[in-house]
C-alpha cells in the first residue's frame, strides 16, 4: 500500500534510525531480496537508505572477493599437489629404471 508519505509492507526485517522522524524499516523477503520500506520523514532518510545500499553492495563485493580468493588458493593447492605426486611417480619411474639396469648388468656380468 502507497501514499504521499509512506510505504507498507507486511514484515519488520531491519530497523534503522532513532525512533524519531528520521526512522525508517527494510523489508526483505526469505532470499534476502529487498521488498519494501517504511519511511518517516523521507528527506531525513534517504541518505541513510543510501547509506545501507551501498554497505550491502560493499559487503557482496566483498563476499565475492573473498570466495575468488579461496578458490585461487585451492586451485594452487590442487597444482602443487599435483606436482608433487608427478615428482614422486617421476623418482619411482627413474628407480624402476636404474633397477632394471642394475639388474640386466649384474646378469650381463658387468
Amino acid at each position: 500500500m502507497f501514499d504521499d508519505k509512506h510505504i507498507i509492507v507486511t514484515s519488520i526485517r531491519e530497523f534503522n534510525g532513532n525512533g524519531d522522524d528520521d526512522t525508517y524499516y527494510s523489508y526483505y523477503n526469505e532470499s534476502q531480496r529487498f521488498i519494501g520500506v517504511i519511511i518517516y520523514n523521507a528527506h531525513s532518510v534517504i541518505p541513510l537508505i543510501e547509506q545501507e545500499r551501498l554497505a550491502r553492495r560493499e559487503a557482496a563485493r566483498v563476499a565475492k572477493e573473498q570466495k575468488k580468493k579461496k578458490q585461487e588458493q585451492a586451485r594452487k593447492a590442487l597444482l602443487k599437489q599435483q606436482e608433487e605426486q608427478k615428482a614422486v611417480r617421476q623418482k619411482e619411474i627413474a628407480d624402476s629404471i636404474f633397477a632394471a639396469k642394475k639388474k640386466n648388468d649384474i646378469q650381463n656380468g658387468f
